[in-house]
């Protein structure tokens, strides 16, 4: 025994290095890191908040892991991945979240602001693994606490049905991800501070889905005590939730591809089966308890948290499915009008004429009919674009939010990101998801010049909303609160290009006819 003692004891100092950062989390245990490429930065990693969702507790909320058992716990790798499709190192057991902090801040009585990311992949992908949480602390110039988390996806965090809510412990059904992301929200608020953090000062920040979750949480009163700001990112594409009834077709439909006739039958069904054969849309659902009507209607009768709020989207943001679903870049007026055929079309098109639609100069190796196509679908409410932008943020407004601030991110990517189409070297299209480089300021996802120096602008921005309320530091052009009168956004864009600007009533007569007609 005193030999498998050692063993394990010089197992576990061989695998940790001496200068690895260490900190004990009172409660819990102690956890090695490791030093981040960026100067004076911690990274822990693969830190679980939940006890893994399975067996018994697959479609369960979550339930807090409490001390974990190594100790230290190895906290120098990415834990694994939720359920999705394609990639590797997926499990069930994938509720773990990363802090990034400076060093100096460990174990002391520092109190920064802390940033909790949550990912996009439309609920039914994604990790907290792509996003590199330690560059936006090294651009803050080590004044913020970042985090990032994963959360069940597609069937395992979003199934609901009338059967699922007998079975759960609160009667809640079809929110189990939003679950997850509150839970580690709240180790946050609890733990944050043995790593420097002010538990008490957190913005919650996502993007896509993650923006999406985001509303979620400005309409879940459970969550309204884990945070004090909010940004959302491209995240206005719905209501925030579909309804009991949707869900139970997604339901039905699911029990029937695994021959199954009831919960029971799918509690025993591996993972990786039920996920291949999981038939449905996926999204929060409201279901009485974690949500009694859509987060988009919760906020217009104003019952939702009154907190600071930034909101945005990108510029050509529906040029990421425009690629993806291959619409002819050369698309002509006949494949045009076929293809949105709808009985208004005609007074659409004189909408986006390019004489009253502000199309850039540069179209690319796109005719004018696909960029009308794909500019379409960015504007449309509910929808990606700066129109559902405009309508939340009104809603928001109306609805009490002390101060909104708006933004359209203007810049075309020159850097290939992977998975996101229309990014790289001549690029002339901002799609879905080309911010977000920007917003953590990292160096390897932009160009050197220009495309830096917006990203360090962008990501100060944002780290200043997070210590501040208020995203205008004192070297970058003001960025006026958002009033409904004069809708006024900043405009984020290379210099070459007109710089970081404000503007007004942007896409207005298409966004006025948008919320007339959705």
């Amino acid at each position: 025994m005193a030999c498998k003692i050692f063993v394990e004891f010089l197992l576990l100092f061989i695998t940790f290095a001496i200068d690895d950062p260490y900190i004990n989390v009172p409660g819990l245990g102690s956890l090695r890191g490791v030093l981040s490429h960026h100067d004076g930065i911690a990274v822990f990693m693969a830190i679980p908040y939940a006890k893994p969702p399975v067996g018994k507790l697959r479609w369960q909320p979550p339930q807090a892991h409490g001390p974990w058992t190594q100790n230290p716990l190895n906290a120098r790798w990415f834990g694994s991945r939720c359920m999705q499709s394609g990639g590797s190192n997926m499990s069930e057991d994938c509720l773990f979240l990363n802090v990034a902090a400076p060093i100096d801040a460990l174990n002391s009585s520092k109190k920064l602001p802390v940033m909790f990311w949550i990912h996009g992949g439309g609920y039914t992908a994604g990790e907290s693994n792509d996003y590199p949480l330690d560059a936006l602390v090294a651009q803050s110039n080590l004044s913020v606490i970042t985090v990032t988390t994963n959360y069940r996806l597609n069937v395992f965090g979003f199934l609901a049905s009338a059967e699922i809510q007998k079975h759960t412990s609160d009667g809640s059904a079809g929110n189990f991800g939003i679950q997850d992301q509150r839970l580690a929200m709240s180790w946050v608020r609890d733990h944050i501070g043995i790593f420097g953090g002010d538990g008490s000062d957190i913005t919650i920040f996502g993007e896509s889905a993650g923006g999406n979750s985001v509303i979620n949480h400005l309409a879940q009163p459970a969550s309204f005590p884990f945070y004090k700001k909010a940004i959302i990112e491209s995240g206005a594409y719905s209501s925030g939730a579909h309804s009991l009834e949707v869900a139970e077709k997604t339901y039905d439909a699911t029990l029937k591809a695994l021959n199954c006739k009831d919960l029971d039958c799918l509690l025993q069904i591996d993972a990786k089966t039920v996920f291949t054969k999981y038939k449905g849309s996926t999204a929060p659902v409201i279901d009485g308890v974690s949500l009694s009507a859509a987060p988009t209607d919760l906020i217009a009768q104003g019952k939702h948290n009154k907190v600071p709020v930034m909101i945005g989207s990108n510029r050509d943001e529906h040029s990421f499915w425009s690629i993806l679903e291959h619409i002819p870049p050369k698309l002509t007026e006949a494949e045009f009008n076929a293809l949105y055929a709808r009985p208004d079309l005609s007074k659409v098109k004189q909408l986006y004429d390019p004489t009253v639609y502000p199309f850039p100069k540069d179209l690319g190796k796109y005719s004018r009919w696909w960029w009308t196509g794909m500019r379409i679908e960015t504007d449309s409410v509910w929808g990606l674009g700066p129109c559902a932008v405009r309508a939340l943020s009104r809603s928001l407004l109306k609805g009490g939010t002390p101060i909104v601030f708006a933004y359209l991110f203007a810049h075309p990517p020159q850097v290939a990101v992977p998975g996101i189409p229309g990014t790289g070297p001549g690029s002339v299209v901002v799609p879905h998801a080309g911010e977000i480089a920007f917003v953590f300021g990292a160096a390897e996802g932009v160009s050197p010049g220009e495309e830096f120096q917006l990203a360090t602008s962008v990501s100060a921005y944002w780290y200043t909303f997070a210590k501040t309320g208020k995203p205008s530091p004192s070297h970058l052009p003001e960025w006026p609160k958002y009033a409904a009168e004069s809708d006024t956004i900043l405009r984020l864009d290379i210099s070459t290009e007109g710089g970081i600007r404000t503007e007004q009533a942007l896409r207005k007569a298409v966004c006025d006819y948008n919320d007339a007609h959705h």
